[in-house]
């Protein structure tokens, strides 16, 4: 049996075994996965419902979003509000919700080209992990963003203008894909710099036209310390403890200077080491590189709900694979199941520091992976600096 066929007969197990604990349970199942819920349901998903809603009785849902049951204005990028257009409400949020989950699911078929049988089975695992039931308890549009990303991996080795459009798209619904452009890194380098320094320009159009949206955007969306990732959660975390402004800028001045050692650090070893990793599908590779862009500029822009780790999925089938031949590869991919696994130990007081060290090596390891599996050019200008340093 193939990977990709077992992936999807165990999906479908594990949609039919998740199904029949709402049956028997009702809300009470999401407990197994011990995330935190909120009510009314699929409140992410809600938000825009609600915020049509608002929009059709005259208010503007980013100042006042009167509809909204959390009371929580619009924060999302300006082109969501293209479905207030739609005339939608609340009655729509189930089917919405039930929309975005179910390209979620249709995303996880379509984006591995081949797959080995334990990649297949830590996948489907993965799907079913309670970051990603976080992402499905809340209706989240990540779930969508993922989808629209896996259709630009499935198009890009044959119609990579498609695929480029794709990722644009995926920019334009939330801005963090752009870190997934890397995923394009198997193109001739002058093809690539071209490509990059047009969706750059592309963006920053885009950033100085929608620059307050992109300010509420962020002053407007919650930031927590107990189910999150990234460089300022610990920080965060140290400021709700010690209530000390000054104690928190310390820990996040300190945490962006670990940042910095470590990408030294990944640097000099790669440069040193040479590690070489063996690629048996470009596709995966293309995968690892979107996924892994994402987790690490998400994780420097400081602090992300843990939904947002479903788009580590992407790295899994090239991590089995480098897993076989590299100590690192091994030990992030172990880091990565751990980050999946963490609401189910979340409530055991050490747990929290483990999920920290956990995403913190995690961090590292992507670094280093994705440096040692660059394009031969990107190596070869590693070098280059690290033998200027050497000579000065």
């Amino acid at each position: 049996m193939s990977g990709k066929k077992l992936l999807i007969l165990l999906l479908a197990g594990l949609a039919v075994l998740t199904g029949l604990l709402f049956l028997f349970k009702g809300a009470d199942a999401w407990q197994f996965w011990n995330i935190p819920t909120l009510e009314p349901p699929f409140a992410d998903a809600r938000i825009l419902t609600a915020s049509s809603e608002s929009y059709a009785l005259g208010y503007d849902p980013e100042i006042n979003n009167p509809r909204d049951p959390l009371d929580r204005p619009f924060n999302l990028p300006s082109i969501w509000k293209l479905i207030f257009l739609t005339g939608i409400n609340q009655s729509f949020t189930v089917a919405l919700a039930g929309f975005f989950i179910a390209c979620f699911f249709l995303a996880l078929i379509l984006f591995p080209a081949r797959l080995s049988l334990p990649a297949a089975v830590l996948s489907a695992l993965a799907a079913f992990s309670p970051p990603v039931m976080l992402a499905i308890e809340r209706g989240n549009v990540d779930l969508f963003v993922f989808f629209i990303c896996a259709l630009a991996l499935a198009t890009m080795e044959r119609k990579w203008v498609l695929s480029s459009a794709l990722m644009g798209f995926a920019v334009l619904l939330k801005i963090y894909p752009l870190f997934g452009l890397s995923s394009f890194l198997g193109m001739e380098r002058t093809r690539f710099y071209k490509f990059a320094a047009a969706m750059t320009i592309a963006f920053l159009i885009y950033a100085a036209l929608t620059f307050n949206n992109f300010r509420h955007i962020f002053s407007n969306t919650e930031k927590g310390f107990t189910v999150s990732y990234g460089a300022a959660v610990l920080p965060l975390f140290i400021g709700q403890l010690t209530q000390s402004r000054t104690l928190m800028a310390a820990a996040v001045v300190g945490a962006y200077l670990l940042v910095f050692l470590i990408l030294a650090a990944c640097l000099y070893f790669v440069d040193r080491c040479n590690e070489l990793l063996p690629v048996e599908e470009t596709a995966s590779l293309a995968a690892f590189r979107l996924g892994a862009g994402i987790y690490l500029g998400t994780f420097l822009l400081g602090n992300n709900w843990d939904y947002r780790l479903i788009f580590l999925l992407f790295t899994l089938p090239q991590l089995v694979e480098w897993a076989r031949h590299s100590r690192m590869a091994g030990y992030t991919l172990s880091a990565v199941l751990l980050s999946f696994a963490y609401f189910w130990f979340r409530n055991i007081s050490p747990a929290y520091f483990l999920d920290e060290l956990a995403n913190w090596f995690v961090f590292t390891g992507l670094i280093y992976l994705f440096l040692s599996s660059a394009p031969d050019w990107i190596k070869t200008e590693i070098h280059a600096f690290f033998r200027k340093m050497t000579f000065r």
